[in-house]
């Protein structure tokens, strides 16, 4: 074990079952993080080989971007990531700051007036809750509801970009 990482050296990385559910009734996608995590460790314990190192810090932040689109709780992962970063001296954190940096207080009225339950989340949760929203409502093809969250989204600060995968949100720059 690496004592860099706090001697977890196979540890951490799970993904926790709450929020989100997996998706479809294949195979469940694997829980980003431990062979990722694994690699990190052995190129650091490898004469500090900090190429192979950021390789698997490259590879853990894919492996949640694609357990992500398919529907998985990425969360612990994401907290994997960071850390390992962070051993490197990297700090990931422009996602949480773009979250924290939003008017919770203003999302959860724009969920309301949506008619999007989220009994006092945060902002992340409340948004990808008006998403999900957006999402039935494009479906049952209310393509005026669907804009109108979108054009309230924006004005609340977040940038909404329709994918082949789905919606994705950022703040607003």
């Amino acid at each position: 074990p690496s004592v860099l990482l706090g001697g977890r050296a196979g540890a951490g990385g799970g993904v926790r079952g709450g929020g989100r559910r997996w998706g479809g009734g294949g195979p469940r996608p694997r829980p980003p993080g431990p062979a990722e995590r694994a690699r990190f460790v052995e190129a650091l314990e490898d004469d500090f080989n900090t190429p192979r190192a950021l390789a698997a810090v490259f590879d853990l932040a894919r492996t949640i971007n694609r357990e992500r689109d398919a529907g998985a709780d990425v969360r612990s992962a994401q907290a994997e990531l960071r850390e390992l970063a962070g051993v490197l001296g990297l700090r990931l954190e422009a996602m949480d700051e773009a979250a924290d940096g939003l008017d919770a207080v203003a999302l959860s009225k724009l969920a309301a007036q949506h008619e999007v339950a989220c009994g006092g989340s945060d902002a992340e949760t409340t948004i990808e809750a008006l998403l999900a929203r957006r999402q039935q409502a494009r479906e049952e093809r209310d393509f005026a509801l669907a804009d109108a969250i979108r054009a309230d989204l924006a004005a609340a600060g977040i940038e909404v970009e329709d994918t082949p995968r789905g919606a994705r949100w950022s703040a607003a720059r």
